[in-house]
């Protein structure tokens, strides 16, 4: 699983009176974490803590009872082939880092924050204090902390997005056009006890009944495929697939039957399609060009295409200002063991986010709606560093 595509979309007033953390901060909250600009500004160990921290309540409420508890953190999951502890620490450097730039770029698309949206984003830092003490503490939370998250958050969201607006991609919808087939499989594979886990095979007698079968399927006619493999006892699929592709390794189906789709005309039913050890399908082809999932695919390749324009600026943006350092070793001093209870959410939502090429894409927004993230209502920017959320001193004693 990806978890750095994965984070919640949660509410700026996260866990209020939810949440019970046993844990403890590193010391000297005021370390440079991150050094910018060889000086000229920083990060601090507290503020990073304290989003580590976030995003670790966030992770561990969705995905404990799936992944047994903290020890969730242990189990392989980032797309580097680490730890998931350490997918989500480098999420959380690559968010921190991302929505520093994009504040500090945010004039030249004129990104803001009105004094409207900033008395929200205090109010939801207010209403986050009232966290239970020992969250607070195991998180090493600051008011100006938060401030700070949510401001950033926002600036990122509006930045990003206001960048890829302005990009024009072009992607061929005939070099991805997408094809529909309906498909039936008659099983020839072996089947498994569910509770002494023993295989046992088909017979060639019962083998040889799913090939009569599939046969009469394929002879029954277009306007009878589903009618036909219901009175066999059989359930009618559909797939959509690349029909000018060569590659279908990635596919949910074997390549034969994907290959064997390209070769047919519109509402055409193939003839038993044998795949060696799983059995024989037969497939109709319902369309060259299913319009959905055609447009489906082209809009996920200019989305990809933008977020990796996005990924170059902020390379190029990042260079601009002298490069940025971790502190590994501070870093390390991070760690996701805490225990979590979650009683009362009190509206604060915890469903995953939808599936993203960032974590950072997902809009931030108080439980109450308080504070919109969308790009919508930027007025002129009026103080747009806001309350204590001045680069040198975010997260700083």
């Amino acid at each position: 699983m990806n978890f750095k595509k994965a984070f919640i979309k949660t509410g700026a007033v996260l866990l209020t009176a939810a949440m019970v953390l046993s844990g403890c901060s590193p010391a000297k909250s005021n370390q440079t974490l991150i050094n910018i600009g060889d000086g000229k500004d920083k990060i601090s160990l507290g503020y990073g803590n304290f989003v580590a921290k976030y995003y670790e309540a966030m992770y561990y409420i969705a995905y404990s009872s799936y992944f047994g508890g903290t020890a969730m953190w242990g189990q392989s999951g980032g797309e580097d082939g680490g730890t998931m502890e350490e997918s989500v620490k480098n999420s959380v450097i690559d968010e921190i880092e991302e929505s520093y730039l994009c504040k500090k770029h945010a004039d030249e698309y004129d990104v803001s924050i009105s004094d409207e949206e900033k008395e929200k984003i205090e109010t939801a830092a207010d209403k986050f204090m009232k966290n239970d003490d020992s969250a607070l503490k195991a998180m090493g939370v600051k008011r100006d902390y938060v401030v700070d998250y949510l401001t950033y958050q926002t600036y990122h969201t509006r930045v990003k997005q206001a960048f890829e607006d302005a990009l024009t991609v072009d992607i061929s919808e005939d070099e991805h056009q997408q094809a529909k087939i309906s498909y039936v499989k008659f099983s020839t594979a072996a089947t498994q006890d569910a509770t002494t886990g023993e295989s046992t095979e088909m017979s060639d007698e019962d083998k040889a009944k799913m090939g009569i079968e599939a046969t009469t399927l394929a002879e029954a006619g277009a306007e009878n495929y589903e009618s036909e493999a219901e009175a066999l006892g059989q359930n009618v699929y559909s797939d959509t697939f690349d029909w000018r592709g060569d590659d279908f390794s990635s596919e949910t189906l074997p390549e034969d039957v994907y290959k064997a789709a390209q070769k047919m005309s519109e509402g055409e039913i193939s003839s038993p399609i044998e795949v060696k050890d799983e059995g024989y399908y037969v497939i109709r082809l319902d369309s060259e060009k299913d319009e959905d999932a055609t447009n489906t695919v082209v809009t996920n390749l200019e989305t990809e295409q933008k977020d990796q324009e996005f990924d170059e600026k902020i390379k190029t943006w990042k260079k601009d200002i002298g490069g940025m350092k971790l502190n590994e070793k501070l870093w390390e001093k991070v760690k996701f063991d805490d225990t979590f209870t979650a009683t009362n959410l009190e509206g604060a939502t915890t469903e995953p986010a939808k599936s993203t090429d960032s974590t950072t894409d997902e809009t931030t927004e108080s439980t109450d709606e308080t504070l919109s993230t969308d790009g919508s209502g930027a007025a002129e920017n009026t103080d747009a560093e806001g309350s204590g959320s001045a680069e040198t001193t975010s997260g700083a004693e």
